[in-house]
């Protein structure tokens, strides 16, 4: 696909060949398949690694449409290697937590060593704690040193059920505006080790998936709003005229960052396809 003088690989998949490295909510998958099959469509292609076939971003997509029984699936390939695609993080956030919840949920995970907010920090950068939690007042590490990066998601998926258990409001936050949100009255941050690409492969690849929103891939460009026809994902041999007339004569504009889509924010330039 070309819109102007950019180039990107864009692409239709069978659907059964791609690799999610994230597992999903299946709330947030059920909506989105909601929405598909209202649009008709799949709106955004997926990223996915061109050499080991991993999904980068997309995983709600992919399963929306197995759910809704697509045997294609609409993918911006990419060169996982190239150093244009950062590896980066979420961090979870909660608001309105008590000072009497918030020493529940770290006893009960035994996240119990006081520490600077600068040494919590270091110390799951390093890997030598699973997980740091922040606040405006005092930073938790956990007790135990780190041993594997899937015990530390573990300890995620624990803190993740306590907090909804709780009725906390959890949401995902980027490491550029962790120090904004910190400050806030009744703000907790939760922060996790880094993952490398080469482990994002190897969850794909040994179906040990991480939890939801445990990386965040920053491409060069992105292409959206490709609008592919779900009746030609859900074809066995989906049509070569439909596929030529969406993705080789496409037209759009670019976007430069941030820039907000659909309501999500992007940190990348975003390549909008025009629809005739």
């Amino acid at each position: 696909m070309r819109v102007g003088s950019r180039l990107v690989e864009v692409d239709l998949r069978p659907i059964g060949s791609v690799l999610p490295h994230e597992e999903t909510i299946t709330d947030l998958s059920s909506r989105l398949s909601d929405q598909i099959r209202a649009d008709g469509f799949q709106r955004d292609p997926i990223i996915v690694d061109r050499e080991n076939h991993v999904v980068l971003d997309g995983m709600h997509r992919l399963r929306a449409l197995r759910e809704l029984g697509a045997r294609h699936i609409l993918c911006h390939l990419v060169d996982y290697s190239s150093p244009e695609i950062r590896l980066e993080r979420w961090a979870r956030s909660l608001k309105g937590v008590k000072r009497e919840s918030l020493a529940e949920i770290l006893k009960d995970s035994r996240i119990d060593r006081r520490v600077s907010r600068k040494e919590a920090i270091e110390l799951v950068d390093g890997r030598s704690t699973p997980v740091a939690v922040l606040t405006s007042g005092s930073c938790f590490v956990a007790s135990s040193s780190f041993r594997s990066l899937a015990e530390s998601f573990e300890l995620v998926r624990r803190l993740d059920e306590a907090s909804r258990a709780m009725g906390l409001r959890e949401d995902f936050i980027e490491e550029e505006i962790i120090e904004t949100a910190i400050p806030n009255p009744g703000s907790v941050v939760i922060l996790t080790p880094r993952v490398e690409k080469k482990e994002v492969i190897e969850a794909a690849k040994g179906g040990r998936l991480f939890p939801h929103k445990s990386t965040m891939h920053v491409i060069g460009i992105r292409a959206v709003g490709v609008n592919y026809p779900l009746s030609e994902l859900q074809e066995e041999e989906p049509s070569q005229e439909v596929r030529a007339s969406k993705l080789e004569g496409a037209k759009g504009s670019i976007l430069d960052p941030p820039v907000t889509y659909f309501g999500r924010r992007y940190w990348e330039k975003l390549l909008v396809v025009r629809q005739e």
